[in-house]
């Protein structure tokens, strides 16, 4: 069962942020998206959710967990003007599936696929990415996914 949102958990650290901020980050893939962590401050575990929207208005996660819901899981903006948005979910296990709902600049909520995905589900009319584990591949409904890093 998932639980509440909290802030300020994250597996990016200041470091992360400059190579980020200097396009030098290689191994973004290991710390954006969606990643298995565990809260430092109460061993909780769960998935840090994390997603580059700089121009974005607002930014939350929605999924299964949350019977898609836009308003029970909302991430906030890093404090440090990076553009990335990021919230942790204690609770959660591999593959729920999930989506960034996005408010642009203009007022319109979008529904996107998490860039850094590791598998895809299409069981719904729109795409959506499962939380899968931190490998190439990934098996879903049987179908096996490659991604090329």
């Amino acid at each position: 069962m998932a639980g509440s949102i909290r802030h300020g958990v994250s597996p990016i650290t200041d470091y992360d942020i400059f190579l980020f901020k200097q396009g030098t980050h290689y191994h973004l893939y290991e710390k954006m998206g969606a990643q298995k962590f565990t809260d430092p401050s109460d061993n909780a575990e769960g998935v840090a959710f994390s997603v580059w929207a700089p121009n974005a208005q607002s930014v939350s996660v929605v999924g299964n967990f949350n019977d898609w819901n836009t308003e029970s899981h909302p991430l906030a903006a890093r404090w440090d003007g990076s553009g990335i948005w990021e919230g942790f979910v204690p609770g959660l296990q591999k593959w729920e599936l999930y989506k960034f709902c996005i408010k642009n600049s203009h007022g319109e909520v979008k529904e996107k696929m998490d860039p850094f995905c590791r598998a895809l589900s299409f069981r719904r009319e729109r795409h959506q990415s499962p939380i899968g584990p931190n490998t190439s591949g990934a098996t879903v409904n049987g179908l096996h996914i490659a991604a090329r890093r």
